[in-house]
């Protein structure tokens, strides 16, 4: 994983120990980020996809990542599929037969999406 976090990071920046923890973490059910701005929670969730897909756990089109606003999801979204690009680029194994691409947005935009999907079970249509 060192090698993709400097194919991933650039350079020879590397994850904190919170932050390499939280990458590897094993992949039961979801995770919850928060801290302040600045402290690389981008660069955690954008790792922790790559991860998830270069171990073989997941397909991008597996991953949903949901934040507040309109922006972040746009900025999480454009950084893991920078991310997950260029490992694909570097010939990384894992990415062999990974399609699609993380769905990135908001609480809000995710409630609609499923209240549309399901609004008969959810009793928000009429039979």
């Amino acid at each position: 994983m060192p090698e993709l976090w400097r194919i991933a990071l650039g350079g020879d920046r590397q994850p904190s120990s919170d932050q390499q923890a939280a990458i590897v973490a094993p992949p039961n059910g979801r995770r919850s980020v928060n801290a302040g701005a600045g402290t690389g929670k981008t660069s955690t969730l954008a790792l922790r996809a790559l991860y998830l897909v270069e171990a073989g756990h997941v397909r991008p089109d597996q991953i949903v990542v949901v934040t507040f606003t309109k922006k972040a999801a746009a900025e999480v979204g454009a950084r893991i599929a920078d991310t997950i690009d260029r490992a694909a680029a570097h010939g990384s194994a894992g990415f062999a037969g990974a399609t699609g691409s993380v769905k990135c947005t908001t609480i809000h935009a995710l409630a609609a999406e499923l209240l549309r999907e399901f609004a008969f079970e959810s009793g928000a249509a009429a039979p």
